[in-house]
């Protein structure tokens, strides 16, 4: 391992990150609840974010877990607030996204444990732009992709590289990094500079079991998931 989220998360990880957050409050049971009603709020701009985030989270404790506390409720909209990228937000309209969200049935939100983005949210997440931490994070991703096809003497295209680039955003849940921490160029660093494990390749944190330590890895980015209110 890198030390850094270790290798077993792009706008269009946003929900992905929601499907992983369903689960930590528990499984999917509410079947065809009624949809839970939010209190009317702002559509709008960062605002609006946030209060689609409050939506979202209603409806994820009413379908996941009814017994969720303020405590949980409360993670849930921070953790999604940036899922969203809420901070980035300028005049995005969340009207029909948050009316969606509101209509669907359980099962249609929440499909087998995880969450669905309705076609309405496409628009406004389409144009919200990264935030330096989750860009950062995708340096993260495209130096390990770059050492593991260093390592495997690998013959890549680009669009392989993209490929790879964007499942290691994934993985490493960079859709929830909220800052970038101190650790972050010697973690960069010490990855590039990692020697590669096994005699024919096998990069740091290797798919082929190998593994190497990268103590600043640990202090590259803070996860929204890794803190609590």
């Amino acid at each position: 391992m890198t030390g850094f989220r270790g290798i077993d998360s792009s706008r269009g990880s946003r929900w992905l990150g929601l499907a992983l957050l369903t689960t930590w409050v528990g499984a999917c049971g509410g079947g065809g609840a009624t949809p839970a009603v939010v209190s009317a709020g702002p559509t709008t701009g960062q605002a609006g974010c946030v209060q689609l985030a409050k939506t979202f989270c209603a409806r994820s404790m009413q379908c996941n877990a009814p017994d969720a506390g303020a405590p949980q409720i409360a993670d849930c909209i921070r953790i999604n607030g940036v899922v969203f990228g809420c901070d980035q937000v300028t005049t995005q309209d969340f009207t029909s996204c948050a009316t969606d969200i509101q209509g669907l049935s359980c099962p249609g939100l929440f499909p087998d444990g995880g969450a669905v983005s309705p076609p309405s949210c496409d628009t406004p997440f389409s144009t919200i732009p990264l935030s330096a931490a989750k860009m950062k994070c995708g340096d993260l991703a495209e130096a390990y992709c770059e050492k593991i096809v260093t390592c495997e003497m690998l013959t890549v295209t680009n669009d392989d590289l993209a490929q790879c680039q964007s499942d290691i955003y994934d993985q490493l849940g960079c859709f929830l990094a909220s800052d970038v921490g101190a650790g972050f160029d010697q973690c960069v660093a010490g990855l590039k500079s990692a020697p590669c494990l096994n005699g024919d390749g096998g990069a740091a944190s290797s798919p082929d079991g190998g593994s190497t330590t990268i103590p600043a890895c640990d202090n590259a980015i803070t996860f929204a998931d890794e803190t609590t209110n």
